[in-house]
């Protein structure tokens, strides 16, 4: 009896021990599988045409895009035309970012057609930035565009926006203008803000060193104090 009882104790010893080392390897499990979600959440591909490297973050659902390689008309030289969609790995994305210092430095480029980029929410930080030759911005009011990050387009000094006598056109989605956005655009004579009337934040020298003489429209006074607070350069004018 006293042998059964021996034999009994050491089986519940075992079953606790490896309940443990059970409970144990689930748990490891479970953390190295969330650690590797957190880690494959964005993943970059390069779209099926080979123009453009695409970063993914299925947990942002966003589709972030830059051009794959350099000299290429329509992607990274001449009229930059920024798509709807990216495809990869035969699955169609909605292009909703321009990414982080896509552009920067390219003096290929000369204008940005945004005409079919219907999903386009951010323009990310540098896109653009030191973009020389970059004269025209089209399409913008096409986009579900939300934000213009930091330094997006400082020092496109040749830069007008749409055109001469549309300006540079704010879209009435536009919530963020984001610190040096617009910075030393020299070129910029007129920012055509009438419409965007969901600006919420324009960062510090957003539309400092645009041309001397440009006239920035705000939409109301409220927009017209975000603007004046930001010190931008030129005749800020309240629209309401």
């Amino acid at each position: 009896m006293e042998v059964q009882g021996k034999t009994r104790h050491h089986i519940t010893e075992i079953k606790a021990v490896l309940m443990c080392m059970f409970l144990v390897a689930v748990l490891f499990s479970g953390i190295h599988l969330c650690s590797f979600k957190t880690m494959a959440a964005a993943v970059t591909y390069t779209s099926d045409d080979g123009n453009w490297k695409c970063t993914i973050d299925s947990s942002e659902g966003t589709c972030a895009i830059k051009p794959a390689k350099s000299g290429v008309s329509g992607v990274s030289k001449g009229t930059v035309k920024i798509p709807a969609k990216v495809t990869v790995k035969s699955k169609k994305y909605n292009v909703t970012n321009i990414a982080n210092s896509a552009y920067k430095d390219n003096t290929a480029v000369t204008k940005l057609y945004l005409n079919d980029a219907i999903y386009l929410k951010t323009i990310r930080a540098y896109a653009f930035k030191g973009c020389t030759s970059l004269e025209t911005i089209t399409g913008i009011t096409n986009t579900a565009l939300t934000s213009i990050n930091d330094n997006a387009f400082e020092g496109a000094k040749k830069l007008i926006g749409a055109s001469a006598s549309s300006g540079l056109v704010l879209p009435d989605t536009l919530t963020n203008i984001g610190d040096k956005a617009f910075y030393a655009c020299s070129s910029i004579k007129l920012v055509n803000g009438k419409k965007a009337s969901a600006i919420k934040k324009v960062g510090t020298y957003a539309f400092k060193g645009i041309n001397s003489s440009a006239i920035i429209y705000a939409y109301d006074g409220a927009k017209y104090k975000l603007f004046n607070a930001s010190t931008v350069t030129g005749t800020l004018i309240s629209y309401d």
